[in-house]
């Protein structure tokens, strides 16, 4: 059983570059090998600053030197995080306490590698493009394996009844069907086809860590790969991993209000009718699944508020400072933007949380109390991060003490 529980969305994949343990780290400028201008410049500078990859002494990176099954195998443990197995079993030409002793132990638990037969790793032997590229896709846990397996989804016999994962199962099926009408050196049914498909699908492969990708793939599978391409295909996956990780913006003039992927599908958002430049709520968010009971029991959700999370709303300066003035118990006002006008974050002032039955309400409750955690700690800050022209404030009170 794989025991893997990092990013699992297409297109993300965690893997690393590095050769052995106690050398001095670098930034990539202070590679004496490595010039701006190569395709892997940003690559390797990522690695070394996050410790990914340590060169190979003496200033050098060697962008064209060969990497090895071990080599590979601790470039993945070690973006892991350096985990540490659970299963200790290793292979008969694997030294006990080499350096790259766990991370083949971690790449077997997780089934990366079954080794090369015989009982043993290889690690000394030069991984080629074909084997690197399925290291790393087998880390992903193999994203398209099960989808090519299934029979095709028919989507003019399921007409309007087809569902959001149908679609999702007929589109990868017709990028698979696809791949293999274009000009390629990839074989069908090769044990690394579906690797280059999904690489190519996610934009690990570049047109500088591979060639042309217009109007043909050639992978060069069996080709030694070089740590210069080793590089880039990591650095690919991790801006693929970014990407598929980004939160939802929503803009309001200058504000963006983020809703990260892990509560995407929880979320139900209602964005109102407030132009750019007016004073009101723009953005309303609730939980999905209380709504979704409260109408089940006959309730009318925007009335009752039922799964309120927060509003984001805009208003005058004057309007905020009363806002301030009365002690609204459910309003903050939070920030300002070039043109003086203030943003107030709204939260309810009591549990709108809803299930129809009281087993559900008990079922549902660690995920009710992480959406007002995200709530209340971290929307604000998001909108500082993913917005522009807009400064931090906090009122004081103008009213008279009594």
């Amino acid at each position: 059983m794989k025991k893997r529980t990092l990013v699992k969305r297409f297109g993300a994949a965690l893997l690393a570059l590095v050769m052995c343990a106690g050398l001095t780290a670098f930034a990539a400028e202070e590679f004496t090998d490595v010039k701006e201008s190569d395709y892997f410049y940003p690559a390797v500078q990522w690695g070394a600053e996050n410790e990914i990859t340590y060169g190979m002494g003496n200033g050098r990176f060697m962008p064209n030197g060969k990497v090895n099954r071990a080599q590979v195998v601790t470039f993945l443990w070690r973006m892991a995080g350096t985990p540490d197995p659970t299963n200790k079993e290793t292979f008969s030409d694997v030294a006990a306490g080499s350096w790259y002793e766990t991370a083949v132990q971690w790449a077997v638990e997780n089934e990366i590698t079954v080794g090369t037969g015989n009982g043993k790793f290889s690690p000394m032997l030069t991984c080629d493009r074909a084997m690197c590229l399925t290291f790393l896709y087998r880390m992903e846990d193999a994203p398209l394996d099960k989808i090519a397996a299934m029979d095709p989804v028919d989507l003019e016999a399921l007409g309007e009844d087809v569902t959001l994962e149908e679609l999702g199962i007929a589109l990868v099926q017709g990028i698979i069907e696809g791949f293999r009408e274009i000009p390629t050196d990839v074989p069908q049914d090769a044990y690394y086809e579906l690797a280059v498909v999904w690489g190519s699908m996610t934009g690990i492969l570049t047109e500088g860590n591979t060639g042309n990708l217009d109007e043909s793939v050639i992978f060069r599978p069996t080709d030694p790969c070089l740590r210069g391409e080793m590089i880039s295909f990591l650095y690919q996956t991790h801006l693929a991993e970014e990407a598929a990780n980004a939160p939802e913006l929503y803009e309001f003039g200058p504000v963006n209000v983020a809703i990260p992927q892990t509560y995407s599908e929880l979320v139900y958002r209602n964005i109102t009718a407030v132009g750019d430049d007016e004073d009101g709520i723009f953005i309303i968010i609730s939980e999905r699944a209380s709504r979704e009971a409260a109408e089940a029991l006959g309730e009318d959700p925007d009335e009752t508020g039922a799964g309120e999370l927060f509003s984001i709303g805009r208003v005058s300066k004057e309007e905020a400072q009363k806002i301030v003035d009365e002690d609204i118990g459910n309003a903050e006002v939070f920030a300002k933007d070039e043109n003086d006008k203030y943003y107030v974050f709204y939260h309810p002032t009591d549990v709108r949380y809803v299930r129809e039955t009281p087993e559900q309400m008990t079922a549902d409750q660690d995920q009710w109390i992480a959406l007002n955690e995200w709530a209340r700690n971290d929307v604000r800050n998001d909108i500082f991060k993913y917005s522009e022209g807009l400064t931090p404030v906090t009122l004081t009170s103008t009213s008279s003490a009594e």
